[in-house]
């Protein structure tokens, strides 16, 4: 029992807690902002005045199967810096001997296959995007050659550009 370590990990988890309520970005299910994790931050009170039970805890949340409604929102976030599988990749931290070599690599595997989930999704999202630029570009388009006014491949590329950058900002 490294009792230094672990109330170092109950320390951060409360952190991680309150951070997560903070960010507008995290969003409830239904889009609402400040998720307040309630299984996760429940979980971490019920088991700080017991740091083997809370390592335990936490191991358990790193071999979780499957998606839950607190990885999804921090993952739609792009906030999985405030993930359990974060911090247990901390290998210079104060709690960093609770875990071992094996729960990092779990973190790390868990970690990667989210990081390309994300980035699978955002990927669909942008061509989502792209698709109905074209196609309101192609109406406008439409509009304009029906009432004889010009229309040309610089006039569509700039429509398309100045779309995309408005996406952006």
């Amino acid at each position: 029992m490294n009792v230094a370590a672990q109330s170092a990990l109950l320390v951060e988890l409360r952190r991680l807690v309150v951070e997560i309520r903070e960010d507008e970005n995290i969003t409830n299910a239904d889009g609402t902002t400040n998720y307040v994790a309630p299984r996760f931050s429940q979980a971490v009170e019920r088991h700080a005045d017991d740091g083997d039970r809370l390592v335990a805890y936490v191991k358990r949340v790193l071999r979780k199967k499957g998606p839950s409604e607190g990885w999804n929102a921090l993952g739609e976030a792009d906030r999985l810096d405030l993930s359990v599988e974060w911090m247990v990749l901390k290998e210079d931290a104060p709690w960093a001997p609770l875990f071992t070599d094996e729960d990092r690599d779990l973190a790390r595997e868990v970690l990667a296959g989210q990081k390309t989930t994300i980035h699978d999704r955002k990927e669909a999202a942008e061509a989502d995007s792209l698709d109905e630029d074209r196609r309101i570009v192609g109406m406008v388009a439409a509009s304009r050659r029906a009432k004889g006014a010009a229309w040309t491949p610089e006039i569509e590329a700039t429509m398309l550009a100045d779309r995309a950058a408005k996406r952006t900002d």
